[in-house]
């Protein structure tokens, strides 16, 4: 299958930028053909530049970077701005103003996409190396690839440099153009994934992460569908909530579902619990319920327990069996028919449109990721104040309801077998069984599955040595 990036048309760049310098690699996939521009007190290739980006431009050719959209492309429009005439200073300003300068400033001369005078392939914004928990430099990507050769920049920041340093800033520019290349080789099916879909969204999704592109994916079948769920223009739809009384979340049929005296109790104490906010909120801080000495954490984001600081292994008559839901949050929706108030029930509809959609797909492929992250982003905005998914006891539908479901499993592994609790995390519960026990353990999941509607995929594992309920690792058997 032919990628995008083997077309004639692209084109991977980066820039540098001190006071008295700026220069700007390009390099052309298809023939390997490289440009090096140099403006500085030294040498000026400020015209052939300016020529060179508006061929680009009237040749419909896009350019690859990293962290480019909103960095060396916002520099470059500033500059065809200047025009020929431009200097080093003027480049350097433009950096300075990027790094330094006020963020409200700078996203009011944020030039956008449809503004870019030649369109922009940013590998930083697709895998979304934006969000601060997944920031990852361009040298981290270099050591993740391992690149024989991770040079570190050879100037100070904001300094003036020397005429020596001149070739070892420009051989770094080069570099760095030869590593953004590799990844976006390694990037292409995720490339050749978004420019599949600016032809069936009709949206230009090219610079899009996953997530991103599954909550506009989700809005525009509701928009297909009723338009009118969504609002007009600023005025969008919600449910916000100033208080969240948990009896109105928890499933009716849990009330007599659970056998043990602790789960009875932790179960009547969330029902007279009121919620005042969704994320950390205090009346949930320090609820916990323990079951054969194995402890379970209440949380506004899902339950976790686990030991600590072990290593776990199977043998000598004991089995090490690892259980959960794929799709754990999107599947407790679907299932128990949880939607935002404002979006009434055809949110369940298209929910299960989607997860049907996804199925159709091999697991790791992009579609099937685009649509897992679909189900799971549209759950996670339903908490922000910002989204068209926003209401709060939705949120609280799912997370209360799936970790309720979880410590239900967890009470008829312990209390029908001698099973020895490893972990217990979001989505599924790790533990120890007897061998002749096993048989009984699956029957208690294939029960579960039954109670809940939800399905369970199982993995035995040889061992896992577990720091805490975040961090282990785990050798399947």
């Amino acid at each position: 299958m032919t990628s995008i990036l083997d077309s004639p048309k692209i084109y991977t760049f980066d820039i540098e930028s001190a006071p008295n310098f700026f220069s700007c690699v390009i390099r052309h996939r298809s023939t390997r053909a490289r440009w090096i521009f140099e403006v500085s007190e030294w040498h000026n290739d400020a015209p052939a530049f300016i020529e060179f980006v508006n061929a680009a431009s009237r040749h419909a050719c896009y350019f690859v970077g990293f962290n480019n959209f909103y960095f060396d492309w916002q520099v470059v429009e500033y500059l065809i701005a200047i025009g020929p005439t431009f200097t080093a200073a003027d480049a350097h300003r433009k950096v300075d103003q990027l790094i330094n300068g006020n963020r409200d400033d700078n996203f009011r001369f944020t030039v956008w996409g449809n503004d870019h005078k030649v369109r922009q392939i940013d590998l930083y914004l697709i895998h979304h190396f934006d969000n601060f928990a997944k920031s990852t430099s361009l040298k981290e990507t270099e050591f993740n690839m391992r690149s024989p050769n991770i040079g570190d920049l050879p100037f100070v920041p904001g300094e003036p440099i020397r005429f020596e340093d001149r070739e070892l800033i420009l051989k770094y520019n080069c570099h760095d153009v030869d590593e953004t290349e590799k990844f976006a080789e390694y990037s292409a099916p995720m490339i050749d994934f978004r420019a599949e879909l600016i032809q069936t969204m009709g949206e230009d999704v090219l610079n899009y992460n996953d997530t991103k592109i599954g909550k506009k994916f989700f809005e525009q079948e509701i928009r297909t569908r009723a338009p009118h769920l969504l609002g007009t223009g600023r005025d969008k739809r919600q449910t916000p909530r100033s208080r969240i009384a948990l009896a109105d979340v928890i499933l009716p049929k849990l009330d007599d579902a659970f056998e043990t005296p602790q789960m009875q109790s932790t179960l009547a104490l969330l029902k007279r619990t009121v919620l005042t906010q969704t994320k950390a909120p205090p009346e949930l801080k320090d609820v916990s319920v323990t079951l054969n000495g194995f402890e379970m954490h209440v949380g506004a984001g899902g339950g976790h327990g686990s030991v600590e600081k072990q290593c776990v292994r199977s043998g000598d008559g004991w089995s090490l069996l690892d259980v959960d839901v794929a799709g754990y949050y999107p599947s407790i929706a679907i299932a128990n028919g949880f939607y935002p108030e404002h979006l009434t029930k055809l949110f369940c509809e298209i929910y299960t449109d989607v997860a049907a959609q996804r199925a159709k797909h091999k697991k790791k492929t992009a579609p099937n990721e685009m649509l897992k992250l679909a189900l799971n982003g549209v759950y996670g905005d339903s908490a922000n104040p910002h989204s068209i998914f926003l209401d709060p006891q939705y949120t609280m539908q799912v997370t209360i309801n799936g970790q309720l479901l979880l410590y239900l499993l967890t009470e008829k592994i312990v209390c029908h077998t001698n099973a020895k609790m490893v972990q217990l995390n979001t989505d599924g519960v790790t533990f120890l069984v007897r061998d002749e026990e096993k048989a009984m353990a699956v029957k208690i999941c294939e029960w579960w599955e039954d109670f809940t509607g939800l399905t369970l995929e199982a993995a035995e594992y040889e061992a896992m040595w577990v720091r805490d309920c975040n961090s282990y690792i785990a050798l399947y058997k």
